[in-house]
């Protein structure tokens, strides 16, 4: 077993707000949030407008990966600037559109 708690997988991550007192507590100023399947629960944006009390979401990070909530990635990238305003960051971060499942099809051969 691990001894940490903290690290018993990736898909458990500490309570957003312990998150925010750590790095605040670490001297930070800011802080990138990412948005993930956490924000397909709208209640996420009250736990994310709370938590800007202990440091300032500075900026958003579209998804990384595609989230069928969320539609197409025009759409994904509108979401995330409209949760960027909310939160009062003034970046929003994002990837264009990668090759690299195109990629794999081809190379696996169901790109023929």
């Amino acid at each position: 077993m691990y001894e940490n708690p903290f690290f018993h997988g990736l898909s458990l991550l500490p309570p957003t707000r312990d998150i925010f007192l750590l790095a605040h507590e670490a001297g930070f100023d800011g802080c990138e949030l990412v948005i993930d399947r956490r924000f397909n629960d709208r209640r996420f944006i009250d736990t994310a407008l709370e938590c800007r009390e202990i440091l300032p979401i500075n900026s958003i990070h579209a998804p990384f990966m595609k989230m069928d909530a969320w539609g197409k990635q025009v759409y994904s990238l509108q979401r995330s600037i409209e949760i960027a305003k909310i939160l009062g960051a003034e970046v929003v971060n994002f990837h264009p559109p990668s090759w690299f499942s195109m990629e794999v099809a081809f190379f696996d051969g169901s790109g023929r």
